[in-house]
């Protein structure tokens, strides 16, 4: 796995149609929780673009830390 940014914790990627442009998608991240400057989404580029591979990227890097984390966690309990 690239070294790279880890995306927030509880955050997914949203597309969203372009308003009035016909084949264009945007990007977001997306949260439950108002994280970014008080709002609950944040703009990351447009589809298919570096921008959205490196945050798609970002996320995957953060799922595969937690379960990192959970198989030490695990891992922890049968070596005390």
């Amino acid at each position: 796995m690239a070294d790279g940014e880890i995306a927030p914790e509880g955050v997914w990627l949203e597309v969203c149609k372009c308003h009035g442009r016909k084949n264009s998608y945007q990007v977001f991240y997306r949260s439950f929780q108002p994280i970014f400057n008080g709002k609950k989404r944040k703009y990351v580029g447009m589809r298919n673009s570096k921008k959205h591979q490196a945050a798609a990227e970002a996320i995957e890097r953060r799922d595969h830390l937690h379960s990192l984390s959970l198989q030490i966690k695990e891992l922890q309990k049968y070596g005390q």
